[in-house]
């Protein structure tokens, strides 16, 4: 394979990665479920586009066949969490009272939108003391009257600036903790295997042995009847 061939189609997998993963997250974010086998079908993408355009399998090419399949699985992932866990996180905060009024409150925090007498008294709290049972009491009519003057459209721009903001204090690493599940794992491995499979020419090793063994005559023993 010569060097030119095997860089086209390193930019071929590259390609097919990226829109691989794209589509996956796209799928997860508008069905709502995390289709597995799309995933894998990532992988299968990759090694395909990358075994054609090679124009012969190496074992070399099923090697970055499987870290490029690996790259789009985890650029699906990001963006299904960006997206998908921002809007079903809003969703669930819109849809919960209580979360909904923790939203409101760091809102009004955010946007110096509490009465002065509230933030006075907010602040002359210690950091290391309880706050007593007239400011919550004060904290919570001021949040229920200000989500009794909300319409749905301002509700659910608060949820997504509360979500926003919570997701944002996640490292990339705990998302995925938090997000990545077995069957995650099951699907990733199958991707990265077939996308090897396919551009190091093994699976078509395999499927030509296993041709070759059903139409291999059988050796009978002479002393059969």
């Amino acid at each position: 394979m010569t060097e030119s061939r095997t860089k086209s189609a390193v930019i071929a997998g590259v390609i097919a990665a990226l829109v691989g993963g794209f589509l996956w997250a796209l799928i997860v974010v508008f069905t709502g479920y995390e289709v597995g086998w799309v995933a894998w079908g990532v992988g299968a993408l990759v090694g395909f586009v990358m075994l054609k355009v090679a124009g012969m399998p190496s074992p070399g090419l099923g090697v970055r066949a499987a870290v490029l399949a690996a790259v789009g699985l985890l650029v699906g992932k990001w963006l299904i969490i960006e997206i998908g866990a921002r809007t079903q996180l809003r969703d669930e905060i819109a849809g919960n009272p209580e979360l909904l009024q923790q939203a409101v409150f760091v809102d009004m925090i955010e946007n110096e939108g509490l009465p002065p007498d509230l933030t006075a008294s907010i602040e002359a709290i210690g950091e290391e003391d309880e706050v007593p049972d007239s400011v919550m009491q004060r904290i919570q009519e001021v949040v229920d009257d200000r989500i009794a003057g909300m319409d749905e459209d301002e509700m659910d721009s608060v949820a997504t600036r509360f979500a926003q903001m919570f997701i944002g204090e996640l490292t990339f690493l705990d998302r995925m903790q938090a997000t990545m599940s077995g069957w995650d794992l099951l699907w990733f491995f199958l991707a990265l295997g077939t996308a090897w499979q396919l551009a190091s020419g093994s699976a078509g090793r395999a499927a030509a042995q296993s041709a070759a063994e059903e139409n291999m005559p059988s050796i009978r023993d002479p002393g059969d009847g």
